[in-house]
């Protein structure tokens, strides 16, 4: 079905080809994203990342649109260069290990509160108490005026 679908070229002895690119993007909210989220996203993260050649890195803080907007395109050139960095590396012999890498940016004005230190402290990450409102990375806070309380901003990398 998928040769078809000239999505993959059947060859010989029970091999096949790929047709379509290895990077795509998938309908938001639509079946690739749903089995992405459910299951996928929940193994990933539930790693341990304390292996010598993994790493986990995760920021927030509050932003303005115009940095919202450098932050996108800085993760999509960043994601870019990874996958070309992969697709280079099929070229060469040698021992191969699995590896996958995410970037994510996901807005939050009340449902990550607090998660930036809990998350880092989980980690290890941090060697100093959260920041305070003073230091401008806490996301939300409780007291603040809703009117003037910039929306959050976590970059999970």
């Amino acid at each position: 079905k998928l040769d078809r679908l000239r999505i993959i070229e059947l060859l010989p002895q029970n091999r096949v080809r790929v047709l379509v690119s290895r990077h795509f993007a998938w309908r938001a909210g639509g079946p690739v994203q749903n089995y992405i989220h459910q299951k996928l996203l929940r193994e990933f993260l539930g790693a341990n990342f304390s292996e010598p050649q993994e790493d986990f890195m995760f920021h927030g803080g509050s932003v303005t649109q115009t940095t919202l907007a450098q932050l996108k395109r800085v993760l999509q050139n960043a994601s870019r260069e990874c996958a070309e960095i992969m697709d280079r590396d099929r070229s060469f012999d040698g021992t191969r290990s699995g590896a996958a890498f995410l970037l994510a940016l996901a807005m939050a004005v009340q449902r990550f509160c607090g998660v930036s230190s809990r998350l880092a402290a989980a980690a290890g990450r941090t060697s100093r108490p959260p920041p305070t409102s003073n230091e401008g990375s806490t996301v939300c806070s409780a007291n603040a005026p809703a009117a003037g309380r910039r929306r959050g901003l976590f970059v999970l990398t």
